[in-house]
């Protein structure tokens, strides 16, 4: 598990920075409902809670002694059973006395937090946070409180203890050096120049999602009927030197019949008619012709010769 710390710190210039949840500021729905499981309040919902500043530890912020610039690290040991889900936050307001005075509004600077909403509370458990310089917030007062922060505790906004169903504070230091005027804000002087009121966070704008380029559309291949042109080029050139192919047969012929069976693929054919009987027949008549014409030249040369009388 990660260490469950968070320090913040917010000048009088800078802008402030801190990580979720924001500060409270619907004062009327304060303070938020504990978890049913957690049946204590305040300080007992943490168990072995100490302060630190320097060389000094104390159960107690209020026994710590604090000048302006310190850093105040928080440590528990653990929960109260059943308290588990309770936020620890850990938070400096500029006050307008060196004693808490309900009357007057004290605005948040800078806080710490773990817990529902923000970084996970995780043994060690540990909370820091900064004061700031005496130019600031000559006064000041630091709280350890159940959950989020409030960004005013006074009159104009709501109190951690004081006239709350529920008490959300561990432990407070109240300190500083009079006078305690804080230097004003520029666009509201009404405020403190170090308060979150008078910086106000600058909401972060989430990134619109990347939209993944479409795949290349592919071409589905489209094969072209063969060209017979070609083909017969193609084929009259695996000839011999000299030689083409013939379309009608497909044999190699010399160029020069080419011609030749040219010409006589021009001339038309005459179709002699077939009459009388099959070769075979004829042939047999001419025999026959023939021995029958040799039969008369020997009968002619046998007959006797008559003299004349």
């Amino acid at each position: 598990m990660a260490v469950g710390l968070l320090f913040v710190v917010i000048g009088a210039t800078a802008q402030p920075s801190y990580a979720q949840p924001a500060p409270v500021t619907d004062f009327a729905t304060y303070p938020p409902s504990l978890p049913t499981t957690c049946t204590v309040t305040g300080p007992d919902v943490v168990e072995g809670a100490r302060y630190t500043v320097g060389s000094q530890t104390a159960t107690d912020l209020g026994a710590l002694t604090l000048v302006p610039g310190d850093v105040v690290t928080m440590n528990w040991d653990g929960f109260t059973p059943g308290c588990e889900e309770v936020g620890i936050g850990l938070s400096v307001k500029i006050a307008y006395d060196v004693t808490f005075d309900p009357n007057d509004d004290q605005y948040l600077a800078a806080f710490s937090y773990c817990g529902p909403e923000g970084p996970l509370c995780a043994a060690p458990y540990q909370l820091q946070v900064t004061l700031l310089p005496a130019a600031t917030a000559p006064c000041w007062q630091v709280d350890a409180h159940l959950g989020a922060p409030l960004s005013v505790v006074g009159p104009s906004g709501a109190y951690y203890n004081l006239n709350s169903p529920q008490n959300m504070l561990i432990s407070a230091n109240n300190g500083g050096t009079s006078p305690c005027t804080p230097a004003p804000c520029e666009t509201n002087p009404a405020v403190p120049a170090g308060s979150i009121e008078c910086q106000p966070v600058t909401p972060t704008t989430a990134s619109p999602p990347t939209t993944a380029a479409p795949p290349p559309t592919t071409a589905t291949p489209t094969t072209a009927p063969p060209d017979i042109s070609q083909t017969t080029v193609a084929t009259a050139a695996s000839c011999a030197a000299g030689q083409v192919r013939d379309v009608d047969t497909g044999l190699c012929i010399d160029e020069s019949s080419v011609s030749v069976l040219g010409a006589r693929q021009q001339q038309p054919q005459q179709i002699i008619p077939v009459t009388g009987s099959s070769t075979g027949n004829l042939v047999l008549a001419s025999v026959g012709l023939f021995l029958f014409g040799a039969s008369l030249v020997l009968f002619a040369r046998r007959s006797p010769t008559t003299s004349a009388r």
